[in-house]
């Protein structure tokens, strides 16, 4: 009963902490979700700034042709964008470049947006109405060979330095792809070690809240232990006050008991002696009134007696008339089973005579009622020339295909009577029965019936010796040859 409800106790304590525990559950998991959202939102958000590019144009060269030298003091303001310390020193960097990038080196046409630059009417600035007589002077052929010598060197030099430029761009744009590259598989790593260590951070905060949980559960069930234990006791300390007053309530039941128990034990003896007393008298009246019983049986025991004698007598003479009775039913049964065997004996040689004299009738009528019977109805035997010519051989034939298949218990004759089913066999040209129509009842439907069977069973009919069955055969069938 304690083990019960401890357990009780324990089960009601728990179910009052699992709300708390759940609470505590959901509130640890959805910490962490915000805790993994921050790092990777702070991961993303944090980019480094891409490199700028800045592409620089010279302006036509034709338009500073008729300057003087002075003109090569023209590149001095651009003294080219050389002062970068170019990332040539590092050539090492071209066999960094993955063969990826190579085959797209053919968007380099970008900076061939020199067609951007022509749109750089520019030049026309210097299409002002004072130069443009100039060109109609013949200054053309005072260009000298020297001057012709610095304009080309000018020339392949820009053309050089426009080389340079494109080669550092080319140079600019495969470090800025590896940069990229770098700052991408960075940016991965980064992701990838703060996903771990979310992921252990996760780890260990599921650890400690288990820890947690496991450190809460333990101190729940000491918590637990020491009250039930504390229950416990005050239970034991009931239970012994219980018994206590039990017990003097048991001491006081007892006495009372007691008490009662002398009270009547006296109030019994009281009793007893006033039965003792009721007995006495009763005994008295019972004995005289046995006597007087005793006297009347007696009397009606001699009574009882002489009726019986008398009964005894009757039933003697009664079954002395019953046996001699049933010796005369006796000896008449004997007689009369005896003339009955006899006459049974005499009828039962009668009947065979006259069945085998029936039998023989009916062989020979049937035989000339089948021969007669094929060809038109009526079974004339004129007709039957007509019709089809039926012979002996094959009534005989037709008698024996159907009579093996009449069944029929045949009764006792009763006089000269002896009655016949007429059927109309209608036959197909296999000599099997297409339909069977009763024309003149026996008078005996079970009769009947039996016939009608042995002919269907005979189908299909024998084949007659001309080779050609009749349309129909009519059948006279009689119960007794």
């Amino acid at each position: 009963m304690a083990s019960r409800s401890f357990r009780s106790l324990l089960k009601a304590d728990r179910r009052r902490d699992e709300p708390l525990a759940r609470s505590f559950a959901i509130a640890l998991g959805l910490h962490v979700a915000l805790l993994i959202f921050f790092i990777l939102s702070w991961s993303w958000s944090v980019e480094k700034p891409g490199p700028v590019m800045v592409e620089l144009w010279m302006e036509g060269e034709t338009q500073q042709i008729p300057r003087s030298p002075d003109a090569q003091e023209s590149p001095e303001p651009e003294p080219e964008v050389e002062p970068e310390p170019e990332p040539q020193p590092e050539p090492e960097v071209e066999p960094e470049i993955e063969p990826e990038p190579e085959p797209e080196p053919e968007p380099e046409p970008e900076p061939e947006p020199e067609p951007e630059p022509e749109p750089e009417p520019e030049p026309e600035q210097y299409l002002d109405p004072e130069p443009q007589p100039e060109p109609e002077t013949p200054s053309t052929p005072a260009i000298t060979p020297e001057q012709q010598a610095a304009i080309d060197a000018e020339i392949a030099l820009e053309e050089k330095r426009k080389e340079e430029a494109l080669e550092k761009e080319r140079l600019a744009q495969l470090e800025q792809q590896r940069l990229e590259k770098e700052r991408q598989d960075q940016l991965e790593a980064e992701r990838l070690e703060q996903e771990r260590l979310a992921k252990l951070e996760e780890e260990r905060l599921e650890k400690e809240r288990l820890e947690q949980e496991r450190i809460e559960q333990e101190r729940q069930a000491q918590l637990e232990k020491e009250r039930l234990a504390k229950l416990e006791e005050e239970r034991l300390e009931k239970e012994r006050q219980e018994k206590e007053r039990q017990a003097k309530l048991e001491a006081e039941r007892l006495e009372k008991e007691k008490q009662e128990q002398e009270r009547l034990a006296k109030l019994e003896q009281e009793r007893l002696e006033k039965e003792k007393q009721e007995k006495e008298r009763q005994a008295k009246l019972e004995a005289e009134r046995l006597e007087k019983e005793k006297q009347e049986k007696e009397r009606l025991a001699k009574l009882q007696r002489e009726r019986l004698e008398k009964e005894k007598q009757e039933k003697e003479r009664k079954a002395k008339l019953e046996q001699e009775r049933l010796e005369k039913e006796r000896q008449a049964k004997l007689e009369e089973e005896k003339k009955r065997k006899q006459l049974a004996e005499q009828k039962a040689r009668e009947e065979a005579a006259k069945k085998a004299a029936a039998d023989k009738a009916l062989r020979d009528a049937f035989r000339s009622d089948v021969m007669g019977a094929t060809g038109v109805a009526g079974g004339k035997a004129a007709q039957n020339r007509e019709g089809g010519g039926a012979d002996a051989v094959y009534a005989g034939m037709v008698r024996a295909c159907i009579r093996p298949n009449v069944s029929f218990p045949t009764p006792l004759r009763q006089g000269k009577a002896n009655p016949a089913a007429l059927y109309r066999v209608q036959l197909k040209s296999d000599g099997s029965v297409m339909s069977l129509n009763l024309r003149r009842s026996s008078g005996n439907p079970g009769f009947d019936r039996a016939v009608e069977i042995g002919v269907r069973r005979c189908s299909p009919f024998p084949k007659p010796p001309t080779g050609k069955y009749p349309s129909y055969i009519d059948v006279n069938y009689h119960m007794y040859d």
